[in-house]
């Protein structure tokens, strides 16, 4: 049988009105902190559960969130959230309950070239904001008729150029290959080469934007048009490109990568650079990288820079900390669009002394 407040009440020797405003954080409820506490713990304690619709008629909140992932599990984004949702799901989940609120998470895919029909998405009675997460081009569609609908919202992508004052939130992936490229011509390379996504998606073309402004800003020249690549979606377009440009005369090749896929296209560079007895490191025989990757995913053989905690688990917890929680309590964030920059670390071998594989004939 489930516990009530009259319950609690009477176990404590309390008023049932006090209860209520405690364990709903009523605003103008006066009591002292011990009593606070003792009321928090007795409902822990005696397995107390409030009403969702109860609690909700009452305070004219919820107490949830919605976490809504729209796209389509065939295309590459929404093919990555569904195998690896729970990062995400798992940072907000923890983070909200701390603060008494549940997660609702839902996907929905829009109706293509189609309104989408109100209450499709939430509805103002099952939840207090949504968190709308997935591919960008359907984000906005979303969060369109959210904002019909009268549902607060904080949406992942980039969206400052047509909705300046939409709470956003993404990685500053065009801030993170400047850091890249600071690095890689600190070790006085000039000759620079981009590996990247082969994706029509914002976030790659951010990353090729940044490449390409970081290196004309601080060489004093554009980038060669053939040294930025989109091969660095797999391991083995990775090593065809690689291929490709080590064919070059030796003064014409790249001395230094930026790195703007994932870890098929640091394996892949470490590889065929062994295959020439080269190594990656700052030496001056050596071939320099930076870029985007995880710092903790250890080097085949030799060493560069990476960022550290570039996940989507990291990029949900900075939106939760700094744009979510603030906009549940009615307080203005610090600024709407949240661009989250990782700390760029070395990333180095896991053997004492690597040494790269010799090309045999």
């Amino acid at each position: 049988m489930a516990v009530t407040l009259k319950q609690i009440a009477e176990h404590l020797g309390v008023s049932q009105s006090l209860v209520s405003g405690v364990l709903n954080d009523r605003d103008g409820v006066w009591v002292s902190e011990e009593n606070r506490r003792r009321i928090i713990r007795a409902a822990r304690e005696l397995g107390y559960r409030p009403h969702a619709a109860a609690r909700a008629l009452a305070s004219g909140k919820t107490h949830t969130i919605a976490f809504v992932f729209v796209g389509r599990r065939d295309l590459p984004y929404g093919r990555y959230f569904f195998e690896h949702p729970t990062g995400v799901i798992e940072v907000l989940a923890d983070l909200l309950g701390r603060k008494g609120y549940d997660l609702l998470v839902r996907t929905y895919s829009p109706p293509a070239g189609g309104d989408i029909p109100p209450g499709a998405v939430a509805h103002p009675s099952t939840c207090d904001l949504a968190v709308v997460w997935g591919e960008e081009r359907v984000v906005e569609q979303t969060v369109h008729a959210l904002e019909a609908d009268g549902i607060p919202f904080v949406a992942k992508g980039y969206h400052e150029e047509s909705h300046p004052h939409w709470p956003q939130v993404e990685f500053d992936h065009e801030a993170m290959m400047r850091a890249s490229v600071e690095t890689v011509i600190a070790h006085g390379r000039t000759r620079l080469a981009y590996l990247g996504f082969d994706r029509d998606e914002a976030f790659a073309h951010r990353l090729i934007q940044g490449f390409s402004a970081a290196t004309e800003q601080l060489l004093g020249t554009p980038p060669r048009p053939d040294f930025i690549s989109s091969a660095g979606s797999t391991h083995d377009s990775t090593r065809e490109q690689v291929r490709r440009w080590l064919g070059l005369p030796e003064d014409q090749r790249p001395d230094g990568y930026i790195i703007g896929g994932g870890a098929a296209a640091w394996e892949g560079l470490e590889l065929t650079l062994a295959e020439d007895d080269v190594r990656l490191g700052p030496g001056r025989d050596q071939v320099s990288v930076a870029g985007q990757g995880n710092a903790s995913d250890p080097m085949l053989f030799g060493e560069g820079h990476a960022f550290h905690s570039v996940s989507l688990a990291e990029l949900a917890r900075e939106m939760g900390e700094r744009l979510l929680l603030p906009l549940l309590h009615a307080d203005d964030p610090d600024t709407p669009v949240l661009r989250f920059l990782p700390r760029l670390t070395p990333k180095r071998s896991w053997r004492l002394d690597p040494a790269p594989p010799r090309k045999t004939d």
